[in-house]
């Protein structure tokens, strides 16, 4: 408990034994057969639940939806950044595009319809009045004018249309991040959170479980494996590891680094009151408040737990003594 952290766990012994762990368990050749077994638990678990908010208590959707309330507003310039990102450009002028060519699409049906005349006004009721008024050679050479017109019209139309797509996706974004961003609409804002945590927690269990198999979590899981195993079987990953928790070491914590508290004094500041208003940084109590009492004993319990069988049979004073021995 005196020792400070950074002798009683060396970064040097912690980077190696931590590699080794990792190493041990990511080459173990059981484990696709357990993580297959664990995600075919996990979906038949999900089909047998109604809801997801039936496995969730009162108290947890209650908090999840006051988090949900949480007054929050990005960003603009990073919303704008993200939404202008080449995929989310591409969906939105595919989206724009589809929209203004079914919309063209609508018109030349309508212009082709011997009828259409009465959905178009005086203009459009006089015209087709004349073309049905004429004789039948006229009447075929209107109709193929009308057709090479309507050609045209939907051939101009999706120019148009792919032109003006390509300049509204930046107009698009634009109104998307205002909209997002306004702190005026913080109550639309709230109402969307709520909305998409009651979408979620009301998901079925089935509907759950098809997704996390589509989400092909083995497959994942092999590639995240391979990389950590590549990453792990470099001869720098040692001295990375131990530079990085040197690093840790290195902050400050309370005045003074990590590695030179010792492992009591960690604790204490773990459970120690709130520091006074206006100290610089908090001090060591000399007695522990009520919290780290509490703290303490439970890691005396603990110890105490792990420790009886050894005291209890024997084994711990046997090996004691024959340490002494050696």
């Amino acid at each position: 408990m005196g020792r400070p952290l950074q002798t009683l766990l060396p970064p040097a012994l912690c980077a190696e034994l931590g590699r080794a762990v990792a190493l041990a368990i990511l080459r173990d050749p059981q484990a696709d057969v357990r993580l297959t077994q664990g995600l075919t638990l996990a979906q038949s678990t999900l089909r047998r639940v109604p809801t997801l908010r039936s496995l969730l208590s009162a108290d947890a959707v209650l908090l999840l939806q006051e988090l949900a309330r949480t007054p929050y507003v990005p960003e603009r310039t990073l919303l704008v950044a993200l939404l202008s990102r080449p995929p989310f450009r591409r969906l939105n002028r595919e989206l724009m595009l589809g929209t203004l060519v079914d919309y063209t699409r609508r018109i030349r049906s309508t212009l082709s319809d011997p009828n259409a005349g009465r959905n178009l006004g005086m203009l459009g009721r006089l015209a087709t009045q004349a073309v049905q008024r004429g004789t039948a050679a006229v009447g075929a050479v209107a109709s193929g004018v009308a057709s090479v017109v309507t050609d045209e019209l939907e051939r101009q139309m999706q120019r148009r249309a792919a032109e003006f797509a390509e300049g509204a996706v930046d107009e698009l974004v634009a109104r998307l991040a205002a909209t997002l961003t306004d702190p005026a609409r913080t109550a639309e804002h709230i109402e969307l959170k709520l909305s998409l945590l009651d979408f979620a927690l009301d998901l079925r269990g089935e509907v759950l479980a098809n997704e996390l198999g589509r989400a092909q979590p083995l497959r994942v899981a092999s590639q995240l494996r391979s990389t950590l195993l590549t990453w792990l079987d470099r001869p720098e990953a040692a001295p990375d590891l131990t530079a990085a928790l040197t690093w840790l070491y290195a902050q400050d914590l309370a005045g003074r680094p990590w590695g030179q508290r010792t492992l009591r004094e960690l604790l204490l500041l773990l459970a120690e009151n709130p520091a006074p208003s206006g100290a610089t940084s908090p001090s060591l109590p000399g007695e522990l408040s009520a919290t780290g009492q509490v703290l303490l004993s439970a890691i005396t319990t603990a110890i105490a737990h792990w420790l009886r069988p050894s005291v209890q049979s024997g084994a711990a004073l046997a090996a004691l003594q024959s340490a002494t021995a050696s």
